[in-house]
């Protein structure tokens, strides 16, 4: 699972740091916050709603091709893509449903999400 939109955040918002403090900038504390709280949201929102292929998911969950392209075919899964390119939605595959039949990996998600 590709998690580097969320940890390329920290290194862009260090770099615009570096600016503002080399060219000496002022900037308004609260706004700043705000737009790095946007930024985080939107990017996680991207990230959380993401459409995976069937490979992509099956990758993601830990599970066989065939288990995932079944549960889209009976509709337990949404197919959020056309008639023979079928693509499941990123969150889903954590819908409590998906994680009662067990493997809930969303821990090691939001572990990989705080590795440095």
């Amino acid at each position: 699972m590709d998690l580097s939109p969320l940890r390329d955040l920290p290194d862009r918002w260090s770099a615009e740091a570096d600016r503002y403090e080399r060219d000496g900038a002022l900037v308004s504390g609260d706004a700043l916050l705000r737009r790095v709280a946007d930024e985080l949201t939107q990017a996680i929102e991207r990230w959380w709603l993401a459409e995976l292929t069937i490979d992509e998911a099956a990758q993601e969950r830990g599970r066989s091709y065939d288990s995932i392209q079944r549960r889209v075919a009976t509709g337990d899964l949404p197919n959020v893509g056309r008639k023979h390119r079928p693509r499941v939605r990123r969150a889903d595959l954590y819908q409590r449903s998906s994680v009662a039949e067990g493997d809930d990996r969303t821990r090691d998600i939001m572990a990989q999400m705080l590795e440095p």
